[in-house]
């Protein structure tokens, strides 16, 4: 019986709980029966709005009218730094925003004034660009432009940054003014550990702002270490470095991901770095996009042995990152001019650094080759360097060529891509006169679909005078 009693469900609202939560519905009734207003909402506004309503009954109970108290007086001093501000662009609600945040001993007027000059005298910040550095890092009024802001603006400027370099940091992570000191040392640490010059470590550190937030150990050394444990010289991980930054804000753990990626291909780690410094943004970009599917082309589409098609990686990790269909593309205009497959794989096994290239850019190489020098197709194909230079090079040289009395008809497509130095040695140097075509206009890349017979035909024709 004892038993059977214990083991009963209680009646509702019998137990502890239950009286509680009585008690709470209750309580909310009485506040719902209390004269006042209404309040709607979120739960967390109505408590807010209860809790002023129940200061103002106390208040009134008291005999006070809070309905003639007025906000706490501001000072003459500070008044006048408020419309400093507002005369430099900021809102009122930014204004009373930063009056919460900071002090008023950091709000006089003369010292405000001075630091807003202070950054449009020597950094050339604009009202609006002052601004938003004080909006949003509001501690930059107090720090003290002769022993802190001066230093670490100068630690930049003696490294050979511009004021415009100076500018662009501040701007795009103010919060470094509270790092200042661990700044310096970062630039510093990286200039002395990977052999730079001054100015070479401080453009880094430009380019990459966010670089600077970076503890030197363990952030900024075990980055380093990851790219050292590749095989890389100190000058080899400078110069990357210095051509894309970007890769000092990625964590070991996220370099060593990518970096094992291309070890699973069968690469070695001197080979991985090899690909890190021909194209860095090809370790960022999707591996299996840019990478996989590549490989299984050249391999099942055009018969390249896996050797083969890593040794297209190691030398041209640039020509990885176009997209498949660009390779693809390129493909389909040489068959176009009539090589049957398996020439075009043999074609491609030698020339593999025609990929990437577009079939519009083919197309305009090919078509002032045809119509202007008179070439052939077999003539074309048999100078791969041509398909892939630069066009206005082309057009320069084939009019400083004109103009030395060469008919069109007797340029070799080879010359016309010859390095400067050797084409220098044989036909003279070419500087002026490409000075000259630049100041006409005639060698943008624009001018690429306008290659025909009745438009450059007739300036070649001529000459150049």
């Amino acid at each position: 019986m004892l038993r059977g009693f214990l083991f009963q469900p209680p009646p509702p609202f019998s137990s502890y709980w239950g009286f509680l939560f009585a008690a709470r519905i209750l309580d909310g009734l009485e506040v719902s029966l209390r004269p006042g207003p209404t309040y709607t909402g979120r739960a967390k506004n109505d408590r807010t709005a209860l809790r002023a309503s129940t200061f103002s009954d106390g208040a009134a109970a008291r005999g006070i009218d809070l309905s003639t108290r007025a906000a706490p007086p501001v000072s003459p001093e500070m008044s006048r730094t408020f419309d400093l501000l507002k005369h430099w662009g900021m809102t009122d609600v930014a204004v009373a925003r930063l009056a919460r945040k900071v002090k008023p001993v950091h709000l006089a007027e003369a010292s405000v004034s001075c630091r807003l000059r202070w950054l449009a005298t020597k950094l050339l910040f604009s009202k609006k660009d002052a601004m938003r550095v004080v909006e949003s890092f509001p501690p930059f009024l107090t720090y003290s432009v002769e022993e802190q802001l001066g230093p670490f603006v100068g630690a930049f400027l003696e490294r050979g940054c511009s004021k415009a370099d100076v500018k662009r940091i501040i701007l795009e992570n103010p919060f470094i003014l509270a790092r200042r000191d661990r700044s310096i040392r970062s630039i510093a640490y990286v200039q002395d550990t990977l052999g730079l010059e001054k100015s070479e470590a401080a453009k880094i550190f430009v380019k990459r702002p966010d670089l600077l937030s970076l503890n030197i150990t363990p952030s900024l050394k075990s980055i380093l270490d990851c790219l050292f444990d590749l095989g890389l010289s100190k000058s080899e991980v400078g110069s990357l470095a210095c051509k894309s930054p970007y890769v000092l804000t990625r964590s070991p753990e996220n370099l060593n991901k990518n970096f094992d990626k291309f070890r699973g291909l069968g690469l070695s780690d001197i080979d991985v770095g090899k690909i890190l410094m021909g194209c860095p943004t090809l370790m960022w970009n999707d591996f299996d996009k840019t990478v996989v599917e590549k490989l299984r082309w050249l391999e099942i589409g055009l018969g390249f042995d896996r050797r083969l098609s890593l040794d297209c990686l190691l030398k041209y990790p640039v020509r990885f990152v176009a997209s498949l269909e660009t390779w693809t593309d390129t493909y389909w205009w040489i068959l176009s001019k009539g090589m049957s497959e398996q020439k075009a794989q043999e074609f491609f096994k030698e020339n593999f650094v025609l990929f990437s290239l577009r079939s519009g850019g083919l197309n305009g190489r090919y078509a002032f080759a045809k119509d202007i020098l008179k070439k052939t197709v077999g003539d074309v194909l048999a100078s791969p360097e041509y398909l892939q230079a630069r066009f206005d090079l082309i057009i320069t040289r084939v009019a400083f060529l004109r103009s030395l009395g060469v008919e069109v008809e007797e340029i070799p497509l080879n010359v016309i891509v010859l390095e400067k130095s050797r084409f220098d040695e044989m036909y003279g140097d070419d500087s002026k006169f490409l000075e000259y075509m630049k100041w006409k206009g005639l060698t943008e890349d624009k001018k690429v679909h306008i290659a025909s017979r009745g438009t450059w035909g007739k300036m070649l024709g001529r000459g150049a005078h």
